[in-house]
């Protein structure tokens, strides 16, 4: 509570956890978007939504008795350290196994271009480098 007491009682850190507050609700915002992505194309998107879905929620209850059992015993510094750990944690496993959805680029060869006057010098440098 100490620390909460700190951080709301000056402008700098008002500000500071606002900035944080809104950069978390920013990214929380983002997980549709990323289920979305991974999901395209398999018809599985409401099932990922409702995994993911359940996966904040329970991890929003084991934070919070996790940080009160830790905070209780071992103080707020460790519980805070604990917390950022296991954060830390999800972030490199999400960063390591999360599978790169963009398309690789067709090879040069192969790209039809869309519209325009290069169109036409396009295919004669198709035909002449056959």
């Amino acid at each position: 509570m100490g620390a909460c007491g700190y951080f709301l009682s000056n402008r700098a850190g008002f500000v500071f956890t606002a900035l944080l507050g809104s950069i978390a609700a920013a990214v929380l915002a983002m997980v549709p978007l990323v289920v979305a992505d991974v999901t395209f194309g398999t018809g599985r998107f409401n099932l990922a939504q409702g995994v993911a879905g359940s996966a904040v929620g329970i991890g929003a209850s084991l934070s919070t008795t996790l940080a009160g059992y830790m905070s209780d015993y071992f103080g707020s510094g460790a519980a805070f350290v604990t917390l950022a750990a296991i954060a830390a944690a999800g972030l490199t496993g999400v960063a390591g196994l999360m599978p790169e959805t963009r398309p690789k680029p067709a090879p040069a060869h192969e790209r039809e271009v869309k519209e325009g006057p290069s169109k036409a010098c396009a295919a004669t440098f198709a035909v002449v480098l056959r």
